[in-house]
């Protein structure tokens, strides 16, 4: 390319000529190196945004690590608040089966002194009843209040009420009829004044061992 204007090739000073190439030769390796550094620059450029969204991506990881941090500790914390109510309800839990236990040994201990106290009221029962069904055959002087129960006492003043009942109605139908054979023999009527002789026999030894048994009673 011509620099002074002239497109003639003889009238050009061979100066001038070399000039020109240099100068041709230096713009072109400015155009070549003004290429490069345009496309080192787009490159640069495409280099920084990838970094940027690789940064921006980053960012997003971190975010989403440190979210995860926190749900991590959150569950953390909420285990070890499940791990206390666990070891309190374990400790309440034991608390309240040794109470029970304390509860259950003292029932038991009543259970068995309740048992005990209606086995012996029980063997007391049996040997009372045996004695009652004994107590036609017993001598009045063995019916002692040391060897008979309650039951065994009322049984014993039943039959001996009705024992002197007995004896008092056998007297008074055997002395009714004394009167009146005696006053047939002196004449008298029945039911009349006996003779002043006339003497009545007192009550006989059954009489007597009534009397004496109600005093025993």
């Amino acid at each position: 390319m011509p620099i002074f204007g002239s497109n003639s090739n003889n009238t050009m000073d061979p100066e001038v000529r070399q000039i020109e190439k240099t100068v041709a030769r230096e713009a072109k390796m400015d155009q070549k190196n003004m290429d490069h550094a345009v496309k080192d620059l787009n490159s640069a450029e495409k280099t920084h945004n990838k970094s940027i969204k690789e940064a921006d991506k980053a960012q997003h990881n971190l975010d989403k690590a440190v979210k995860q941090e926190h749900n991590a500790a959150k569950a953390v914390n909420q285990a070890q608040h499940k791990h206390q109510v666990a070891v309190s309800g374990e400790e309440s839990a034991q608390k309240t089966v040794q109470i029970k236990k304390q509860h259950e040994e003292r029932l038991r201990q009543d259970l068995q002194q309740r048992d005990a106290a209606v086995n012996e009221m029980r063997q007391r029962k049996e040997s009372a009843d045996v004695r009652v069904l004994l107590l036609p055959s017993l001598a009045p002087t063995q019916l002692t209040p040391d060897k008979v129960g309650r039951e065994q006492k009322l049984s014993q003043i039943h039959e001996r009420a009705a024992e002197r009942l007995s004896r008092r109605n056998t007297y008074d139908n055997g002395n009714d009829e004394h009167q009146q054979n005696a006053q047939l023999d002196r004449g008298a009527p029945a039911g009349g004044v006996p003779h002043p002789d006339l003497t009545i026999p007192g009550p006989g030894p059954n009489v007597n061992q009534g009397a004496a048994g109600a005093a025993g009673y």
